[in-house]
């Protein structure tokens, strides 16, 4: 039976890196949303035929 003690590795820097990319996301402020009109536009060219 392995000790409740011992820890891997890897789940420890998975952690850090995973902390690392909350912290840069709350650190970089609010989410603007897009506009009706943004989102449209984007919709058109997503659909838009490619040449």
């Amino acid at each position: 039976m392995e000790s409740s003690a011992f820890v891997d590795p890897r789940l420890v820097y998975e952690t850090h890196f995973d902390q690392k990319w909350i912290d840069e996301a709350l650190a970089s402020g609010p989410v603007t949303h897009l506009t009706k009109k943004e989102m449209d536009a984007i919709r058109d060219w997503a659909l838009r035929e490619k040449k």
